[in-house]
């Protein structure tokens, strides 16, 4: 059993946040250990099983260098993040929490600047809770991230903006999958802009498709 207010951590660094609302800007990420889930295209699978370095929350706070936090996994809330995200508000840290759609934590939305939201779709092999979902639809700040892989996933994004309209317009953003050569990525983009240029539910609340910075820049590379 890990001690009171310790975190099983995988990793510290910083970089540039590479996906969603806030790509470009300046961040430390916050890798934690462990999820309840294992999705087929998972692009951090040495983060799912692995035990992770049991650290203080005030070292962890410590390392962090940059205005922007994100604290993420595998599943980041499978762990007791409280005194974690309120160390960094309290330090004037803007923290995203990114999370699979499977767990909530309210006591966190007084610290949390955006709650990174990503319900898996079929292509994943696994799926999201859709009362969870709905608990974080009812925020102003969160983003709703689908990775979506094919045709099928995609019908599952526009069923999913059309029974939530009134909560999801500018919330969501797609992205297909990037474990793959830069010209197949290319390619999958292209395939999603022109899904959503054509499907008047998506275009009308303002769903975005974004790339994965990181990815253009250093491939999978761990760490950056």
């Amino acid at each position: 059993m890990m001690a009171k207010g310790k975190l099983r951590v995988v990793e510290v660094f910083d970089s540039v946040q590479g996906e969603g609302e806030l790509m470009g800007l300046p961040h430390t990420f916050v890798r934690l250990a462990g999820c309840n889930l294992k999705c087929r295209w998972c692009d951090t699978k040495f983060a799912l099983d692995a035990p992770g370095v049991e650290t203080s929350v005030d070292e962890v706070v410590s390392k962090v260098n940059c205005g922007y936090v994100c604290v993420t996994g595998g599943e980041p809330l499978l762990q007791d993040v409280y005194d974690l995200c309120r160390g960094l508000f309290l330090r004037g840290k803007k923290v995203t929490v990114e999370t699979n759609c499977t767990v909530r934590d309210e006591r966190l939305d007084e610290f949390v600047f955006l709650y990174s939201v990503s319900p898996k779709l079929s292509s994943s092999g696994e799926g999201y809770d859709e009362g969870v979902l709905e608990s974080y639809l009812n925020l102003d700040n969160v983003q709703v991230k689908f990775v979506v892989c094919d045709d099928d996933d995609f019908l599952e994004v526009v069923s999913v903006v059309e029974k939530y309209k009134a909560f999801v317009r500018g919330k969501v953003v797609l992205q297909p999958d990037g474990m793959c050569s830069m010209p197949e990525y290319q390619k999958r983009l292209g395939w999603l802009c022109g899904k959503v240029m054509g499907c008047e539910v998506l275009v009308d609340c303002d769903v975005r498709v974004l790339l994965q910075l990181h990815k253009v820049i250093w491939g999978n590379k761990r760490g950056v």
